[in-house]
């Protein structure tokens, strides 16, 4: 087993991305794997008997509730035979809805996250996902929609717009803009913009057939050139572009 990802509720859809478990037998290879910044918070238990570690210095020990806040920078863990989790991947501006948290200071990083009400409902049987459901519905409360409403102009048009255009589109200052989103996502509009970039160029390196094909990529997203778009991708993957291109480009 690997991966498996669910969609939450309907209700829930606009705040919380997916839920997701992970399982690693006892024959899976030890492996170092990379998580790039997306904009997203996540909660995740470890459910196994052994402690992989992010950064190679924070270690997840069995029967812990972490709290992954916002990334600007790029994460490694490495995951282990015999490992499992439950996760809860929060869109940009969720984790705000259902916990009151000073999402400033948990940017880049992974915390214990002790919730007795949470913890208890995380397993990796197959009603896991109801409880979930009924936990966060449970915990809903009326929530502004002006995040959702500027982080859905940004994904709309895949991170091509400026900060300025974005707060006059919305009609607010940009002093305002920067406040909704240090304090919703803990990040500033300018860095949330650029991840939600890097994000497309990801996905279209994922997909794309040659390496002739980086300096059309980097015009298409809004990149001035080539370097232009190695640098962000440097800064938010630790790689080159070209490392992403599938084997055999």
């Amino acid at each position: 087993m690997g991966v498996t990802q669910y969609k939450p509720a309907e209700s829930l859809r606009r705040y919380i991305d997916a839920y997701y478990t992970i399982h690693r037998d006892a024959h899976y290879i030890p492996a170092v794997s990379h998580i790039f910044p997306d904009g997203c918070s996540d909660l995740f238990a470890n459910l196994g008997n052994t402690t992989p570690y992010i950064n190679n210095s924070i270690p997840l020990r069995p029967g812990h509730l972490y709290l992954g806040g916002t990334m600007a920078n790029c994460m490694t863990v490495t995951t282990l035979p015999r490992s499992a989790f439950v996760g809860i991947r929060f869109k940009p501006g969720g984790l705000n809805v259902f916990y009151r948290l000073p999402i400033l200071d948990l940017v880049d990083d992974v915390v214990d996250f002790p919730d007795p009400e949470l913890m208890p409902l995380l397993d990796l049987d197959r009603g896991v996902m109801d409880r979930l459901n009924q936990f966060f519905v449970r915990r809903l409360s009326r929530a502004r929609d002006d995040i959702f409403r500027l982080t859905g102009a940004v994904y709309q048009v895949k991170g091509r717009i400026t900060v300025d255009d974005l707060a006059k589109k919305y009609f607010v200052s940009n002093r305002t803009l920067e406040r909704l989103f240090k304090f919703n996502i803990g990040i500033n509009p300018k860095e949330f913009i650029r991840i939600v970039r890097f994000q497309e160029v990801l996905k279209r390196l994922q997909g794309e057939p040659s390496r002739e094909s980086l300096l059309r990529i980097a015009y298409e997203t809004g990149y001035y050139d080539h370097a232009h778009l190695t640098n962000d991708f440097k800064r938010y993957s630790g790689l080159n572009p070209t490392d992403i291109l599938p084997t055999g480009s």
